[in-house]
C-alpha cells in the first residue's frame, strides 16, 4: 500500500482495508485470525479498518467487530449489512459505516437510493452522534 501511494505521489490518501474480506481465502478456510489480519493491515499502513460480514448484505457480527477494534488503533468502520434496525448498535461500537443496499429501492444495491429509507436511516444514525 505504501509503495503504491508513493508511486502515485499521493501520500495524503487514506487506505481503507477490509481485514476479513467476505469472499477471500482467509474467510473461507479460517487459516488466519481476524486479529492477525487486522495487525497486518495496520503494519502495511492502512488508515481505516473495514469490518464486513460473511456475504453481501450481512453485517459483521458484534464479537468480530469488537475483536477487530481491539486489534488496531486506526478508526474502524463496518461495511455491509448496516440498516436502520442495527445502525445504532453498530455506531455505538465503531467510528462509521459504509452503507448502500439497505438505502436502495427494495434494498437492492443496483437500484437508486430511496429517499424515505435514507431519511429513516439517518434519523436513527443521528441518535448515536
Amino acid at each position: 500500500m505504501t509503495r503504491f501511494r508513493s508511486w502515485l505521489r499521493a501520500q495524503e490518501l487514506t487506505v481503507c482495508a477490509d481485514v476479513h474480506v467476505k469472499h477471500g481465502a482467509h474467510a473461507i478456510v479460517a487459516d488466519r485470525s481476524v486479529v492477525g489480519l487486522t495487525r497486518d493491515a495496520v503494519f502495511f499502513d492502512a488508515g481505516v479498518i473495514v469490518a464486513t460480514g460473511q456475504r453481501t448484505g450481512d453485517s459483521a457480527n458484534r464479537d468480530e467487530i469488537l475483536t477487530i477494534k481491539e486489534g488496531t488503533h486506526p478508526p474502524t468502520v463496518v461495511g455491509g449489512g448496516v440498516n436502520e434496525d442495527n445502525v445504532e448498535d453498530i455506531l455505538s461500537m465503531r467510528e462509521g459505516v459504509i452503507i448502500a443496499s439497505s438505502l436502495e429501492r427494495d434494498g437492492v444495491w443496483w437500484n437508486e437510493a430511496n429517499p424515505e429509507r435514507v431519511r429513516r436511516f439517518m434519523k436513527r444514525a443521528r441518535t448515536v452522534a
